[in-house]
């Protein structure tokens, strides 16, 4: 299932869309990539609260 309105919550109140997550991830595994070159990826998991 893909929800478009998914939204990162920080702990000051500010959100984030679903967009700023998946830029933060790719920021985040580029740099690692290069001095690990058996990186496979990493995971996206998204949940909801219940």
């Amino acid at each position: 299932m893909f929800i478009t309105d998914a939204q990162t919550y920080e702990l000051d109140g500010s959100t984030h869309d679903s967009a700023w997550g998946l830029k933060t991830y790719q920021d985040e595994t580029r740099p690692f990539v290069p001095e690990h070159p058996d990186f496979l990826g990493a995971w996206v998991l998204f949940t909801w609260h219940r």
